[in-house]
C-alpha cells in the first residue's frame, strides 16, 4: 500500500519512513539499513526523533505475510530502497575532507591505513583513486608501495579540495567501507563562517 520514500532532514530534526501492507493474513515488518537488519525496528514506521549524521544511508522494509499458524512458509517482500540524507542544522555547514586531515593528523593516518588494508568484499585505495580520477599510471605505480593510502589522500587533498566528508562517506558506503565511515563520522559538519 505504501513504500518508503527518500528523505532529507537537518541534523536534530524528526524523520519518518513509512511502509504499509495489507492482506488477509498476519503482516510483520522488519526495517533494514544498508541491507542490515535494525534490531527492534518492527513497526510499519521507522522514526528518528532527532536524526544524527551517522543515520544517513539506504533504508528498506521487509514485509512478511503469514497465516499466523505456521502452516506454510510466509510470503516475504522487500520494499523499495529509500535514501536518508542528513543535512547540517542552522549555523553549520558540510565540512571538507581537507579540513579534517589538516586539523587532525591522527584521523589522516587512520583513514590512510584503513584505505590500504584489504577488507573482504569491499573496496579500498584503488577504488577511491579510480573514482576520484587519479591517473591509471599513478595508481599502477602505487601497487607495491607501503604508502598507498597516504598517496591517495594526498591526491584527494590536491585534486578535490572541495570534497566534503559527507560525500566521501556516501561513496565509502557504496564500496562497503563502514570502518572508514566510522572514523570520519564525527566530522561531517562544521560551524558556518
Amino acid at each position: 500500500m505504501q513504500q518508503p520514500t527518500d528523505q532529507k532532514g537537518k541534523e536534530g530534526s524528526k524523520v519518518v519512513f513509512n511502509c504499509e501492507a495489507r492482506g488477509k493474513k498476519k503482516i510483520t515488518y522488519q526495517w533494514l539499513k544498508d541491507k542490515l537488519r535494525l534490531p527492534e525496528q518492527t513497526n510499519s514506521s521507522l522514526v528518528f526523533d532527532s536524526v544524527k549524521p551517522r543515520d544517513f544511508g539506504c533504508y528498506s522494509c521487509e514485509v512478511r505475510c503469514s497465516d499466523g499458524q505456521n502452516k506454510s512458509e510466509p510470503v516475504k517482500l522487500l520494499s523499495r530502497v529509500a535514501e536518508l540524507d542528513v543535512l547540517p542544522r542552522e549555523g553549520m555547514r558540510f565540512k571538507y575532507l581537507t579540513e579534517v586531515f589538516q586539523d587532525n593528523l591522527q584521523i589522516l593516518e587512520s583513514v590512510a591505513k584503513r584505505l590500504q588494508t584489504k577488507v573482504p568484499d569491499a573496496g579500498g585505495w584503488k577504488q577511491v583513486a579510480h573514482k576520484y580520477g587519479m591517473a591509471e599510471e599513478t595508481r599502477d605505480s602505487l601497487e607495491g608501495s607501503q604508502e598507498r593510502g597516504e598517496s591517495v589522500i594526498g591526491y584527494l587533498k590536491t585534486a578535490h579540495p572541495q570534497l566534503t566528508v559527507y560525500e566521501f562517506c556516501k561513496y565509502l558506503k557504496d564500496i562497503k567501507r563502514n570502518d572508514i565511515i566510522i572514523a570520519l563520522s564525527d566530522h561531517f559538519f562544521s560551524v558556518a563562517n
